[in-house]
C-alpha cells in the first residue's frame, strides 16, 4: 500500500500557552515574541502514514511485510485486520532554525515551540485516522516506549512507509533516534480498550507520563 503524506497546514500553536509553559519573565516576553514569530513563519509540520493489513503467525504479528515478535503488539492487535503506521514531525525547518542559533536559550525556546507543533500535527493526524476508521476509538504504540517494543523497531516502521526522509525530512540516526528530534512514530489501531504505553512503564517522575503504571494490566492482559 502507498503511504500518504500530509502537510499539517491547519495547525497553530498558542503563544500564551507557550509563555506559561516556559515561565517567562516579563522582560523576556518581547524577545521571545520575536523568536516565536520567526518560528510561525517557517513552520511546516507534516506527517506520513500508511494503512497496512495485520496477520498473525503464532506469536508473531505481521504488519505489511514486517514481522514483530512482541507480546504487547500481539495482544493489542489480536482483533485488528489493519493498522496505521505513521511518522509525524514538527518539520525540518524548525530544526534547522534551532541548529543555527548560538544562544542556548533561543535553542530551548525554538525546541519548545517545535514540540507544540509536533503535538498539534499529531492531533490533526489522529483526527484523520478517526475519520478513516469510521469514528472508532484508537490507541497507539510507539517504538522505544517499552522494552517489549524497542527503539530498534523504528527501522520496520520506516520501511513500511517508504522514503520517509524524502517525504518529511525525518531520518534515523545509527541509534534509531529520529531527527528532527521533535518527531514521533508509531502504530495506531482501533481498540475498545484504550491503551497508553505509560500504563506498562515503571519509570517514575516522567514529565511526559499520560497514565499511571498498572501492574495488574501488565500481568493479567499481557502476561509480562
Amino acid at each position: 500500500m502507498k503511504a500518504v503524506t500530509r502537510k499539517a497546514l491547519g495547525v497553530s500553536v498558542d503563544f500564551d500557552h507557550i509563555v506559561k509553559r516556559l515561565r517567562l519573565d516579563e522582560d523576556l516576553i518581547d524577545e521571545f515574541s520575536n523568536v516565536f514569530e520567526q518560528c510561525v513563519r517557517i513552520a511546516d509540520p507534516k506527517y506520513i502514514y500508511c494503512e497496512h493489513p495485520v496477520f498473525r503467525e503464532g506469536s508473531i504479528t505481521i504488519i505489511g511485510d514486517c514481522r514483530f515478535d512482541s507480546r504487547i503488539i500481539e495482544v493489542n492487535l489480536s482483533h485488528s485486520a489493519s493498522c496505521f503506521v505513521h511518522v509525524c514531525t514538527c518539520g525540518r525547518e524548525l530544526y534547522d532554525f534551532a541548529c543555527e542559533q548560538d544562544d542556548a536559550l533561543y535553542k530551548y525556546w525554538i525546541d519548545t515551540v517545535s514540540e507544540e507543533y509536533l503535538f498539534a500535527a499529531g492531533k490533526e493526524m489522529h483526527k484523520e485516522f478517526v475519520k478513516l476508521s469510521g469514528g472508532e476509538s484508537l490507541s497507539t504504540m510507539s517504538p522505544g516506549s517499552l522494552e517489549d517494543f524497542p527503539i530498534q523497531r523504528q527501522k520496520e516502521v520506516f520501511s513500511l512507509l517508504g522514503d520517509v526522509t524524502a517525504e518529511t525530512g525525518v531520518w534515523l540516526t545509527e541509534g534509531y533516534l529520529m531527527m528532527p528530534y521533535k518527531s514521533g512514530s508509531g502504530i495506531t489501531y482501533a481498540s475498545d480498550e484504550k491503551f497508553v504505553s505509560c500504563q506498562l512503564c515503571r519509570r517514575e517522575n516522567c514529565p511526559n507520563r499520560r497514565a499511571q503504571f498498572d501492574e495488574m494490566l501488565l500481568v493479567n492482559r499481557f502476561g509480562l
